[in-house]
């Protein structure tokens, strides 16, 4: 009997000097046994859209904003004609934010879409048209915002400014439009010169450029 209690103190502690052991060695056993998720060697990527793909979806995404913008925009000023005497800005503080956002979205597209139109193209002239009805559209939006801000804010005042935004994203919508390829067309506006572009080496007045 005192040999067990004299034994029992050791084996414990021996025990303890394993587990241990084990609890070091353990993650490094796990580490060398478990396949390696993250090696990428050989993973195929996914495939990317071609660049016919990527920019029909930047058309979409275009005319998506740019409708938006509008809809939003004629949707505020029919509650600015049925609200005039009892405005509730909460209201008029959501579509601001709804035309905001994509106002900044239509702006982003357009950009990106005539970066691809060659310089003299009849593409590049629809995106000057898209690019200037749009900036027409922001001083509008800015014009309502800073109405909108007031402590008795003009409700006729923002009808028109409403109604304006919306007429000049319709505007821009349509020549948005015109840069689309026309059914059984032989060439695209893309790669039409444009009916303003002078011959190379000359300038719009057909005097040589030095």
């Amino acid at each position: 009997m005192k040999f067990t209690e004299r034994f029992q103190p050791a084996t414990l502690e021996a025990l303890g000097a394993i587990l241990v052991a084990a609890l070091v060695v353990s993650p490094v056993v796990l580490a060398q046994g478990k396949p390696n998720t993250h090696d990428t060697t050989g993973a195929k990527s996914a495939p990317s859209q071609s660049p016919a793909k990527q920019q029909q979806s930047e058309h979409h995404a275009l005319s998506r904003a740019q409708r938006t913008a509008m809809n939003q925009a004629q949707a505020a000023s029919t509650y600015l004609a049925q609200n005039k005497a009892d405005l509730d800005k909460s209201v008029l503080d959501r579509y601001t934010e709804s035309i905001g956002r994509a106002l900044d979205e239509a702006q982003q597209e357009r950009q990106l879409l005539e970066r691809s139109a060659p310089a003299e193209s009849r593409a590049a002239d629809d995106y000057s048209s898209v690019r200037d009805h749009q900036q027409a559209a922001a001083e509008h939006y800015r014009s309502f915002v800073q109405e909108l801000a007031k402590n008795k804010p003009d409700s006729g005042d923002l009808e028109d400014e409403a109604k304006g935004l919306a007429s000049e994203m319709k505007e821009a919508e349509a020549a948005h439009q015109k840069t689309f390829p026309k059914p059984g067309a032989t060439s695209s506006p893309a790669t039409e010169r444009s009916p303003n572009s002078s011959p190379r080496g000359e300038t719009s007045t057909g005097e040589p450029i030095h």
